[in-house]
């Protein structure tokens, strides 16, 4: 699978692809999700989570490799002297009438 910079995948392809889903494993931040709920009563509210992970591909000259193919590479001094690829969940807002309703659309590799 060729791995394309800044493309949304959507959430239906991604997840149906096994090289694609193998990148889920490692959380590396998440941040809270806008969340708009109607209590009725005395409930727990567990707010959304969108997540970026940790893939172990990093830029080397203009193209996307995992940390092997970095470390066979002559004259390699570290990863720090690269950018890392990370995945994104991307998430749209789909409320109305100025509610929030934001729904998971898709993943996204970022450098």
């Amino acid at each position: 699978m060729e791995i394309i910079i800044d493309k949304v995948i959507k959430v239906k392809d991604f997840l149906s692809n096994p090289e694609c889903t193998k990148y889920l494993e490692y959380i590396r931040s998440q941040s809270f999700v806008p969340t708009e709920v109607v209590v009725d009563k005395p409930q727990l509210v567990v707010p959304m989570a969108r997540r970026e992970y940790k893939t172990n591909l990093y830029i080397l000259k203009d193209k996307v490799v995992d940390y092997g193919t970095m470390y066979a590479t002559p004259g390699f001094k570290g990863t720090m002297h690269h950018p890392e690829v990370v995945l994104q969940e991307v998430w749209e807002n789909w409320g109305d009438d100025g509610h929030t309703d934001y729904k998971l659309i898709g993943y996204k590799f970022i450098k």
